[in-house]
Order: structure tokens, then sequence, then C-alpha cells
């Protein structure tokens, strides 16, 4: 049975709701102008168990985001013709009953552009845990899932498939704190019905994480 709430409490989640759409809002606006340290710093839960994933997998962990998520940005300047936007829509948010963390989810149409002038315009879906820290909502772990990405002028019906984002990790030497998902992957069309759409829950640990505890647990570690 659902929980009733007084009028007190709709108006805190209310206004709740109204702040976790303007902490999206603010990482549309970092994530666009390259600027993920300061969104790291503003936007970022500071716990150490903060993941970043998309369909290849997560990078977990506060020291492994900063490696791969925000030190590839620190005093890196735009390239000419670079360029990167996510919108967000159709924003579906849940908050817990006892008002300490959230689950949402968008859908970011987008695009990026290159310095060699290609551009890629993707349909992705953000899923996210969020949680609240001295009053504040923050994100705690971010899952972006592609639905598909693909070069401008490229028929729906035979796309050339373009990546989702870089595999969690880059190209680098394989650490122990990225764990790469075989079976969430980028197919010619749609993607997995991974992860479940938010639904109301009370404490964090009634529903499924967004973070990678589901694959670490199947993984029996």
């Amino acid at each position: 049975m659902s929980k009733i709430f007084t009028a007190e409490e709709k108006a805190t989640r209310a206004y709740d709701a109204f702040m976790i759409k303007n902490v999206m809002g603010r990482h549309a606006y970092y994530h666009s102008w390259g600027m993920h340290p300061e969104e790291f710093e503003d936007i970022w839960s500071k716990r150490d168990d903060v993941s970043w994933g998309n369909n290849g997998g997560y990078q977990m962990g506060r020291e492994t985001l900063i490696k791969y998520y925000v030190e590839p940005h620190i005093g890196a300047e735009p390239k000419p013709g670079e360029l990167f936007m996510h919108t967000l829509t159709t924003p579906l948010i849940e908050i817990a009953d006892d008002g300490e963390t959230a689950q949402a989810m968008w859908y970011t149409p987008g695009y990026g552009s290159g310095p060699d002038g290609g551009v890629n315009w993707m349909h992705e879906r953000y899923a996210i845990d969020f949680i609240k820290e001295d009053g504040e909502w923050k994100i705690w772990h971010f899952f972006v899932g592609t639905d598909f990405s693909m070069e401008f002028g490229t028929k729906l019906s035979d796309p050339k498939k373009g990546p989702g984002g870089p595999p969690p990790g880059g190209e680098q030497e394989p650490d122990p704190n990225v764990l790469r998902i075989p079976g969430i992957t980028d197919p010619k069309f749609g993607w997995p019905n991974y992860p479940p759409f938010p639904k109301p829950y009370a404490t964090f640990s009634e529903t499924v994480s967004y973070g990678p505890e589901p694959f670490l647990n199947k993984e029996g570690k």
C-alpha cells in the first residue's frame, strides 16, 4: 500500500523533484561545455561508491571516476568543430518515502560533433540514483543506456552504428574498478530492457540500484 502523504510532505516532495531537475539541467550544461571537473565537484555525491555506467559497463568508485570522468577534462580546451549536447526530456522521478534517495529517468536525444566534421546523433536514456547530502540532492549512480547512435544522414533502416560514449575505462590497461558487461550492448536498434523504470519505493534497500550492484551480485562479487 502506498504511503499517504500530508500536504506538507507533498509540498516538500514537489520541491525535491524540482531541485533534482535542476541538478540534471546543470549536468547537461556542464557536459556540453566539457566542464566535468566542475560538475563532479558541484553536483556529484561525496561518497566513495559513486559510479558512471553505459552499455559497456561501469566505472566504479570515486577515484576511478576522477581518473576517467574528470581528469581528461582538466585544462582541456574544446577543439574547433567539437560540440556535444544531450537534451533532457520525459522526466520520471520517484522520491523514496523516507526522502533520503530518489530514482529518475530521462530520455536524452542529442548530438556530438568532432574536429573532423563528423556528426553523430543519438537517443539515450539516463537512469540515475540521487542521494540527499546536507539537504542537497546529488548524483550517486549515473547510467547511460544508448538506443542508437549514428552519423547524420544515415538511414534508420540501415544505420552505421555509432558509439554510445566511450567504453568505461577508455583505452587504458584493464582497471579492477572498471566493470565490463558484454551483455549490455548497443545493438542495431534498442537495447535490453535495463534498467527498469523508477517505481515508488520506501527506502533504497527496496529498489534496484542503477549502479553496478545488480551485476556484481550476479557475479558473486
